[in-house]
């Protein structure tokens, strides 16, 4: 039996410029701004934060955005495929049309599993992999 105090809370990404991958993530992809932080000052983690998702924080999982002060990460170095993040979407194309004006680019349009899905795969500002998934009905 699974234990009920377990639970994923949320997945964290880096991002070099935080108010950019805000607005990917809360104005195209609609996702709800829950907590905004900053943490560990006078450490070498000391970073900002904010939690976006589909629900308030502590019901359910949560995308946290990162960006750390000093010296920031390479753009390449954040850039580590296969990882990605899935995120069902009503309208694939809509989004997939938005991508560019966001920041983000289109890496695959759209790949059909018949009468099941449609994906899509985008990169964010930062080059972070999101895997898109339209479910037909």
């Amino acid at each position: 039996m699974r234990d009920q105090r377990f639970r994923i809370d949320h997945a964290a990404i880096e991002t070099l410029d935080l108010k950019r991958s805000v607005r990917f993530y809360h104005e195209l992809l609609m996702m709800d701004i829950n907590v905004r932080m900053e943490v560990d000052e006078g450490t070498p983690f000391h970073h900002e934060s904010v939690q976006l998702g589909y629900g308030p924080s502590g019901s359910v999982v949560q995308l946290e955005i990162v960006r750390f002060f000093g010296d920031p990460p390479k753009a390449e170095d954040l850039r580590r495929l296969p990882r990605h993040i899935a995120i069902d979407v009503p309208n694939l194309k809509q989004i997939v049309d938005q991508v560019e004006s966001f920041g983000g680019s289109v890496e695959v349009e759209r790949m059909d599993a018949p009468g099941q899905l449609l994906q899509g795969i985008i990169l964010d500002p930062d080059g972070n992999c999101l895997t898109l998934r339209q479910f037909m009905s």
